[in-house]
């Protein structure tokens, strides 16, 4: 069975996103709990480090799904040209 190289490249980025979201909540998280062990602060970093690493996540999730309807709107488009 032969696979499709551009239906990899299309759903790559997809299947990307929840590593990112949860890769940027929890590296700010731990960022913040090193930081509060340091300053004597907790829990105050821990939450701001989180509540940043969710805005970055969302950020990053929004930005990579816009990106792909960007992209299906203008293959569509070429779609449309081709008939």
């Amino acid at each position: 069975m032969k696979r499709d190289p551009s239906a990899l490249r299309q759903i790559g980025p997809l299947l990307n996103m929840g590593g990112v979201l949860a890769g940027c909540i929890v590296i700010a998280a731990l960022v913040g709990h090193w930081a509060d062990e340091k300053l004597g602060t907790e829990p105050v970093l821990l939450l701001v480090g989180s509540l940043f690493g969710i805005a970055s996540g969302f950020y990053h999730f929004f930005k990579t799904v816009l990106r792909n309807s960007k992209k299906d709107n203008n293959r569509d488009h070429e779609d449309d040209a081709d008939e």
